[in-house]
């Protein structure tokens, strides 16, 4: 009766000690299967603080920032808050907004409608754009159907990224990066880490069949935004950063309260050898029960036999539970 819930309260515990919220016991079993890892990349793999890098063409550089800051006022994303924080005294009181997650933003009023997100999103719209490669998330910029130009929007990579992945490679666990930006950027951020494979210019709905595709059942999922949430919670374990949305924590399964994409390795490494612990305690507990209770029935079991098969077990199932304490005290050294 000790045996199982004992390992798993000491991993709860030890996941808890370093600022990794799990959800249940639950959560620990399905870690313990994981094969592969998939990161979104705004605000998890990078730091999610974004700043303009660029405005093309610059000769209507205002007016691409007004338009922009129009359609963005409605949203909370990082990059909408980037290009707003460059724009003053944006009026849009006369304005009906139609925000789709991943892709844009079309504000309408009675004199003009404004279209602001990837090249997916205008074409769409009957909006053409221009091919351009830039390192960089681009977001274009129209009016009444007619292009005015791009803003090539920029963040870095976490101090903790490279670690991270690094960390799961060595456990055998394939890294996905499943983002919504561009391709040039993306290969330029999955290269520098290292990563088995990326996908990118993917919806929110794109990134489940991803996540299913790659084995839901034995697939992690890393993120943030309120784009991710679908993805977290179709993923057989969600992992949520403590800075992202309340819809994407809500969603998750798993909480890193610092940020720290370090500890996701190293809640995986604790999940398996929390699983190893209760197997140990099982097999130990109905081995040495099984063993006295087949002595008992071909001699006279002494009484000290009789209670170390009952009280014994269960201090020896405690002892080896809080064993996972001082192992992943060492290994996080």
């Amino acid at each position: 009766v000790i045996s199982v819930p004992m390992a798993f309260f000491t991993g709860l515990g030890n996941a808890f000690s370093r600022g990794i919220m799990v959800k249940g016991g639950t959560v620990i079993e399905n870690a313990a299967k994981i094969k592969t890892v998939a990161f979104d990349k705004t605000g998890t793999l990078t730091s999610g603080e974004f700043e303009i890098k660029e405005v093309e063409p610059k000769s209507k550089k205002d007016e691409i920032l007004l338009c922009a800051a129009i359609c963005e006022s409605c949203s909370n994303h990082s990059i909408a808050k980037a290009i707003l924080k460059n724009v003053e005294n944006v009026d849009v009181n006369s304005f009906v907004f139609n925000e789709i997650a991943g892709r844009g933003v079309i504000a309408k009023n009675e004199e003009v409608c404004l279209y602001v997100g990837n090249r997916d999103f205008l074409a769409e719209n009957g909006v053409e754009t221009p091919s351009i490669e830039e390192m960089g998330t681009l977001v274009f910029v129209a009016r009444d159907k007619k292009y005015l130009g791009y803003i090539l929007i920029g963040d870095a990579i976490r101090s903790t990224a490279a670690e991270a992945v690094g960390e799961l490679n060595e456990q055998g666990i394939k890294t996905f990066m499943l983002t919504g930006d561009s391709d040039g950027v993306s290969s330029d951020v999955a290269k520098t880490l290292n990563m088995s494979r990326y996908l990118s210019s993917l919806t929110p709905e794109q990134k489940v069949g991803a996540v299913k595709e790659i084995d839901c059942d034995k697939a992690a999922f890393v993120g943030d935004g309120i784009n991710d949430a679908p993805v977290l919670a179709a993923a057989k374990v969600g992992v949520a950063m403590g800075s992202g949305t309340e819809v994407a924590i809500n969603s998750a399964d798993v909480i890193v309260t610092d940020n720290d994409l370090r500890k996701v390795p190293f809640f995986l490494k604790l999940a398996k050898k929390t699983m190893r612990i209760v197997y140990q305690n099982i097999i130990a507990s109905i081995g040495v029960k099984a063993l006295v209770l087949i002595l008992s029935l071909v001699m006279s079991v002494p009484l000290w036999l009789a209670i170390f098969a009952d009280v014994g077990v269960m201090i020896l199932a405690i002892l080896n539970s809080l064993r996972l304490s001082f192992n992943m005290a060492k290994s996080s050294k």
